[in-house]
């Protein structure tokens, strides 16, 4: 168990706090910011609140100081074909777990069963990693989730149960991306929640690879700043 306790809350998170620093080692600038949000828009159509909203949860991810309550994830959906969701979410949550590849963003997969520990030994991803992945991760039935769900969305902690060993709270970051081919609304219940932030993609972009897509959102989370006040900035979303 002691072993077990240094891997999770201490070498593991020391990691990746470092590979976060060695990504995030160049100062931000404004014009380069700037640049790549029309970047962006150009290629996948976004607006300037959306753009805002990444920025938003980049900056959210990069503050460990972060108040779990004004936690926002994205919800990036689309009933179109190829316009790159999963791609993207894949590339940044790489990015900000300080991989390299969009093909690393695969490890920084998991479901919402796992999340909210449905299965008694389950570890959450959020346990060990900056930012996490879910594709097609919200049941269309949340009559008896959605609660749970919202709760889990502003926690910073978790009790994990590991087999033959006494129940303990680990520290968790609860920083989601989700995709997903069904409109939000879908299983959103209350018309004023604000942990989520609606990403739509209609657009389907030109043919990019995988290095140039992450090459861009690379760009863009290097140069992405926080506003003065993080919870007035949070409210700017509805």
């Amino acid at each position: 168990e002691i072993v077990e306790k240094l891997w999770l809350d201490i070498f593991l998170r020391r990691t990746l706090t470092a590979q976060l620093e060695r990504v995030f080692s160049t100062k931000p600038d404004k014009s380069k910011y700037v640049s790549i949000s029309k970047k962006m828009a150009q290629i996948w159509g976004f607006s300037d609140v959306e753009i805002d909203a990444f920025r938003y949860f980049v900056c959210q991810v990069r503050n460990e100081q972060h108040n779990p309550s004004l936690n926002k994830g994205l919800y990036i959906w689309s009933k179109k074909k190829q316009t790159g969701k999963t791609t993207i979410a894949k590339a940044l949550v790489a990015i900000l777990n300080g991989e390299t590849t969009v093909q690393a963003g695969g490890a920084y997969e998991s479901n919402l069963q796992r999340e909210m520990q449905m299965n008694a030994h389950d570890l959450p991803l959020a346990t060990i990693s900056n930012a996490i992945f879910l594709d097609e991760a919200m049941p269309k039935d949340t009559y008896k989730t959605y609660g749970r769900v919202k709760s889990l969305m502003t926690s910073n902690t978790c009790v994990v149960n590991p087999k033959y060993q006494k129940p303990r709270t680990v520290p968790a970051r609860r920083n989601y991306i989700i995709t997903s081919n069904d409109d939000m609304r879908d299983f959103v219940q209350d018309d004023s929640e604000r942990r989520f932030v609606e990403i739509r993609m209609e657009r389907e972009p030109k043919q990019m690879s995988d290095d140039e897509v992450f090459k861009i959102w690379l760009d863009f989370a290097q140069n992405c700043e926080p506003e003065n006040s993080t919870i007035d900035w949070y409210n700017t979303f509805e």
